[in-house]
């Protein structure tokens, strides 16, 4: 016997193709508001037993089951044992929704249309605020802002550091990037000592924890310094900057650590293959890991150098080799010419690291990356030098290009001599 599954406002009926009720589950009937939420929002299915019940009855009465959605058939399926078919464009749907209020008053549920939406309405505010505080307490979203955060205050970690030793180097300008290349350690310089004349080697050791070499040559510099003196308010002025440096050096710290923590706990293994902030960014571009372990290798390994891919397919040239996996130790220190085969080899490890994190597998990262840098050292290994280029590239354009270009010059030669012509009519 073939019964259509009508989803409503109120819960499920299950109808001939006349619309005649011969089953239910609805909500009203069973004097519980929860249950229609549960079977809407199907992944708290189980906790409903009056639902298992259910379908005890429709496998005893051995319905063909006819429903709209794939949803549906995938909610009823562990539960019920014959078929199931999926059919939206059946006109017994149709009709029968049409003609609801009407169903429902055979059962003894009265209800109006409007009655009937702000029911829906409701259901679908309940099912959206769980959804909100669901991807509210998700990990990838607290990682996805946390990562962009870390960035932007790199880049004005960066920015400010550039603009203090320009502005200091007016007094200290020896104290450069080659003699301090730290900016916590420079901005701390800066800001207890403010003049270079306060600068000793003693201090340097007992205050900041600086070798006793290194202080002496910074104290030698200071005493022999050719830099301006600067006035108490500008030397004030510069000593605040560097503390608000400083701030911002603490904050980033803090927030890599509470970052470093989610991800070793979240995805262990590109944590020990990638690091915190090779990790951070995949996942942020990829829009959380879900995504990132749905994705084919190809595409990670071009993961935040789309606008270089689409602009190499549109003027037909060559894709690029890597997006921000370039940061990876082992492909920025390669050879221009073996990066695209590492890059290629990682986005693989990537790829399988990240389908095991997502579906918590076991701990492999540490065996992945042995792997890797056996392969990487063969890479090495078996491409010392850079690939020979043909004689047609060699040249500058292959014999298609150079018909082209042919043509174009013979345009522009006719168009230049249509021009001159009518210049010399005009002086006529």
């Amino acid at each position: 016997m073939k019964g259509y599954i009508l989803e409503t406002p109120v819960g499920l009926l299950v109808i001939n193709q006349k619309g005649i009720v011969m089953d239910n589950f609805l909500s009203e009937i069973l004097n519980d508001e929860n249950l229609l939420y549960f079977l809407l929002n199907d992944v708290k299915i189980h906790e409903v037993p009056l639902f298992s019940e259910f379908l005890e009855e429709l496998n005893k009465k051995k319905y063909d089951l006819v429903t709209e959605t794939k949803s549906m058939k995938t909610l009823l399926e562990p539960f019920f044992q014959g078929n199931i078919t999926i059919s939206p464009l059946d006109s017994v749907f149709r009709e029968q929704r049409s003609n609801l209020t009407e169903i429902l008053n055979t059962i003894g549920i009265t209800y109006s249309y409007d009655e009937l939406t702000k029911i829906s309405r409701r259901n679908a505010k309940r099912m959206s605020r769980d959804l909100i505080r669901e991807s509210g307490q998700n990990s990838d979203v607290h990682i996805i802002n946390a990562v962009g955060v870390l960035e932007n205050t790199t880049k004005f970690i960066n920015s400010y550091a550039i603009q203090l030793r320009e502005w200091y180097g007016s007094h200290f300008p020896e104290l450069s990037d080659k003699l301090v290349s730290d900016i916590e350690l420079y901005a701390k310089i800066v800001s207890i000592y403010e003049k270079r004349d306060a600068i000793t080697a003693d201090r340097l050791v007992s205050e900041l924890q600086v070798k006793e070499e290194y202080a002496k040559e910074i104290e030698i510099q200071a005493k022999n310094s050719m830099g301006g003196d600067l006035t108490d308010s500008q030397l004030a002025a510069i000593r605040i900057f560097s503390k608000n440096i400083l701030v911002l050096v603490d904050f980033q710290k803090s927030l890599e650590k509470s970052v470093n923590d989610i991800l070793k706990e979240l995805t262990p293994n590109l944590f020990v293959l990638l690091g915190t902030q090779l990790t951070g960014k995949l996942i942020s571009h990829a829009n959380g890991l879900d995504k990132l372990a749905k994705m084919a290798s190809s595409t990670i390994q071009v993961l935040g150098a789309e606008k270089a891919l689409f602009r190499a397919l549109r003027k037909k040239t060559d894709s690029p080799k890597h997006g921000v996996i370039y940061t990876w130790p082992h492909i920025r220190s390669a050879k221009y010419w073996q990066r695209g085969k590492i890059s290629r080899l990682l986005s693989g490890k990537i790829s399988i690291c990240a389908k095991v994190d997502y579906f918590h597998g076991d701990f492999i990262g540490d065996k992945i990356l042995e792997e890797l840098e056996k392969k990487i050292a063969e890479i090495k290994e078996r491409f010392p030098e850079p690939p020979k280029i043909e004689k047609k590239k060699e040249m500058g354009y292959s014999s298609k290009n150079k018909k082209e270009l042919a043509r174009k010059k013979e345009h522009h030669l006719s168009k230049s001599k249509y021009k001159s012509g009518v210049k010399k009519q005009g002086r006529r």
